[in-house]
């Protein structure tokens, strides 16, 4: 039997909020936060303002629409850089340099280029099965 609560760590009920999840960035009214059991993370029940889409959604999607976004194209330049300062060099570094995985990246979207694009759910699971790289 589901549980419904109705209050959350970082906003009321009612309150306007920003969804953020692949890419995509909407204004949604929290309407609820909803527990199936205590083993399972809770969702927040949100109202999507341009659709009028009601969405369940994991907290990590969920923001305060007061708190700056780096990739919020509506900053400012001084805000970036506000944002830019507050991270540590070690942060900086990893953010702009090249790691360990760029060479199985470069061999997984070869693969992905010469499978004809195809969806990245799908290479996922030949690389679980083994038919792929991983």
């Amino acid at each position: 039997m589901k549980k419904k609560l109705i209050s959350a760590e970082q906003c009321k009920i009612g309150d306007t909020v920003k969804y953020c999840k692949d890419g995509h960035s909407e204004l949604a009214t929290y309407e609820d936060l909803e527990v199936e059991d205590f083993d399972t993370p809770p969702k927040y029940v949100l109202r999507l303002h341009d659709s009028e889409n009601e969405i369940k959604s994991h907290k990590e999607f969920v923001r305060p629409i007061d708190v700056p976004d780096i990739c919020d194209t509506t900053l400012s330049e001084n805000q970036v850089r506000t944002l830019l300062n507050n991270l540590s060099k070690e942060e900086l570094q990893q953010l702009f340099s090249r790691n360990d995985h760029d060479e199985l990246y470069a061999e997984f979207m070869a693969w992905h280029e010469k499978l004809n694009h195809l969806p990245m759910s799908d290479m996922f699971k030949l690389c679980e099965n083994g038919e792929l790289p991983n």
